[in-house]
């Protein structure tokens, strides 16, 4: 008996869906002619981000991103890589697939496998 090993298991929702966005050919292309589109969206949401923050925060997390800002270069880049795990572990490898665990598990009892 040949076991099959896949990695990440399909149901609990760890895959690169951009990756398989952009394998198809329709969506390469549309990305390739219209680059800056991501660039607008950034900045866009910046700003929204910037005015949300002013708004019902008084500017309190502006301030913080000063503070980082005056920290020396080694300790921005440290903050920078280690957010940016942290949220990766916390929100997609733990949170997301306890959700998508869930939602797996709810439909499979609707959807027996053949």
């Amino acid at each position: 008996m040949k076991i099959q090993f896949r990695w990440p298991p399909p149901p609990l929702g760890l895959g690169t869906p951009l990756n398989l966005a952009l394998a198809s050919p329709c969506t390469r292309s549309l990305l390739l002619r219209n680059w800056w589109l991501p660039l607008v969206a950034g900045v866009t949401a910046s700003i929204a981000v910037l005015l949300v923050d002013q708004a019902l925060f008084a500017g309190a997390s502006l301030g913080r991103v000063r503070e980082i800002g005056s920290q020396p270069l080694s300790t921005r880049l440290v903050i920078m890589v280690f957010s940016a795990v942290e949220e990766e572990l916390i929100y997609r490898v733990f949170i997301a697939t306890l959700v998508a665990w869930l939602v797996w598990l709810a439909v499979s009892r609707f959807y027996p496998r053949t």
